[in-house]
Formats: structure tokens, sequence, C-alpha cells
């Protein structure tokens, strides 16, 4: 979405937190942007939720621009190894020999289908690494803040009303700066942008979505957030083979394989 050619990256970013409210309000039955009654313990994990939210994807489209697709999505689903990692340590999830094995062969993974892939920018520690960087801190702390309400049993509906709080938020700060934008003569209304938000909102609402359910249903979240980082990661590649003919070296498909692998070890041991 942030390399489409002529859509405002920022734009296309708070019509998609519009569209993710839109869909979350369905869900729940109404817009949770106001709480009434007693369950309002998670709203301040819902505000949090927003703010990371919006800034979160506009520091990854400023990632993705400096520094590169490749780097940004692999620093993106290397947040598996810090929400992983809080499950283990602050929960006392299991961590068995074929779990662990599965989590590095998650990394092993993403690191190779990604291998010579991408925007063809040189790999860097310079000034625009900390974009990547915050891409993975902000990635991991929405993955933890979500887990963290779903175990802690904060919001009895957490599977929709937590994140359409969120999304509330985001799209609600998101109209605030877009405004401005529009009067200020700053930026200029374009279709794309808004067809751009929209295709960018529905995979990240059902994505987001299915991360609660599968914690809801009694799935831990070390296994959780490896298996779906690494099948969002095997599927993009297959949709840019099948569907738009890219090609796929030997590395790429090496690291494909060792995803299956890793999927396998992480949910059958």
């Amino acid at each position: 979405m942030f390399f489409l050619k002529g859509v405002d990256s920022f734009i296309a970013i708070v019509v998609n937190y519009w569209v993710c409210l839109i869909l979350g309000s369905i869900f729940v039955g109404h817009i949770p942007i106001i709480t009434y009654g007693q369950e309002t313990e998670w709203v301040p994990y819902g505000i949090a939720l927003g703010l990371l939210f919006i800034i979160g994807f506009n520091i990854a489209a400023l990632s993705v621009k400096y520094t590169g697709i490749t780097i940004t999505s692999v620093m993106q689903k290397m947040s598996l190894l810090i929400s992983s990692a809080f499950a283990i340590l602050f929960f006392m999830e299991s961590a068995g020999i074929f779990k662990l094995l599965g989590i590095a062969l998650s990394v092993l993974a993403i690191l190779l289908i990604n291998a010579t892939s991408g925007s063809g920018k040189k790999f860097t520690l310079g000034p625009y690494f900390i974009y990547p960087a915050v891409t993975l801190l902000f990635s991991a702390s929405i993955e933890i803040i979500l887990y963290y309400v779903q175990v802690t049993e904060l919001s009895l509906n957490a599977d929709a009303e937590l994140t359409t709080f969120g999304f509330s938020v985001a799209a609600i700060i998101g109209l605030f700066v877009v405004t401005y934008l529009y009067v200020s003569g700053k930026r200029k209304f374009q279709w794309k942008d808004v067809i751009g938000g929209i295709a960018l909102g529905l995979p990240n609402f059902f994505s987001i979505y299915l991360i609660l359910v599968l914690l809801q249903k009694g799935f831990e979240g070390s296994v959780v957030f490896p298996v779906l980082n690494i099948s969002v990661m095997v599927a993009t590649a297959l949709v840019g083979v099948l569907v738009f003919s890219e090609k796929l070296k030997a590395i790429n498909f090496i690291g494909i394989g060792l995803a299956v692998l890793a999927i396998i070890s992480i949910m059958l041991f």
C-alpha cells in the first residue's frame, strides 16, 4: 500500500482506520468510542492501541520509503520474537524444545523468504534505520497489548470492542490531521487514496480480529504470533508468484519450506 504509485500513504492510512472502525462497529453492534457500564478497565489500552496504530503505520510507510519494503517487512514480522518472549516469560506459557525450535525456524524463514526480494535498497545502519527499528517495537507493542487484555480478561468482548475502540481513536486523530491538510491546501483529495485505504483496511481489520479470536479460543500467544506472522509472509510470497508472476529464487522457496516446518513444529509439539 505504501508503495502504490500516486497514493498518499497518510490519507490511505486514515481511510484504512475508518474502514476498520466501520467493520468493528458492525461486529460490536455500536461505535465503542464511548463506553458504558463497568467494563472500562481496558480503555487506556484501547487509547494506546489507537496511537500505536496510526503512528506505527506512518512510521512503517517512512520505513518503506527510506529503507525499502524488504527490511520493513522483515522487521514487522520479527515482532514475533518480542511478543512470544513476553508470553513465555511473563505469563509462563509452555516453552518446549519443539516450540522454541519452531520460533527459531520462523525467524530464519522470514529472512530467507525476503532474501533477494524487495526494493533493491541495501541494508544499512544509517540514520534512516530508526524507522524499521521503531516499526519493530510498535508491531510488538500492539501484539503485546492485544495479548495482555485478552488473557487478563479486562474485556469480556475483547475480540472486537477493544480493537474497534483503538480504531476509533486512530480514525478520529487522523481525521483532524487530514482536515487540516485539506483546508491548508497541503493535500488534495484523490479517489485513489480512498480506494487504497479501503484495500488496506479490510485485511488490516481481519488480521487483528483473527489474533484476538484465536487468543480467546485458548491458543497461546507464543503460538499465535509466530504462526500468523510467517503464514502472512508465505501467503504474500505465493500471491506474488500466482497473481503478479513474480519469480522466487531457490533461497525463497527454502524459506517457505522452513516456514511450513516452523508451523508444524509450533502447532503440533
